[in-house]
């Protein structure tokens, strides 16, 4: 049985409530995958960058929106 499904709260913080965000912002590189879609690989401004090559979020452009529109 995983740690996930022993109900182990320490795994994730709590959920932020709807009105709420975290000010940090990430920044995001475009890049183009072999097969011409686009993805997204988003980090923290302030990450050392020897640390950034392990601390990142990927996902298709496609799913992308600017939070201006989601606020």
């Amino acid at each position: 049985m995983s740690q996930q499904e022993d109900g182990d709260a320490s795994l994730a913080p709590e959920p932020l409530p709807q009105e709420e965000f975290p000010d940090q912002q990430l920044s995001a590189v475009v890049e183009e995958r072999a097969d011409d879609s686009e993805r997204f690989i988003l980090y923290p401004e302030d990450i050392d960058p020897a640390d950034a090559e392990t601390h990142w979020l990927a996902l298709d452009a496609e799913f992308a929106v600017d939070v201006s529109e989601r606020r």
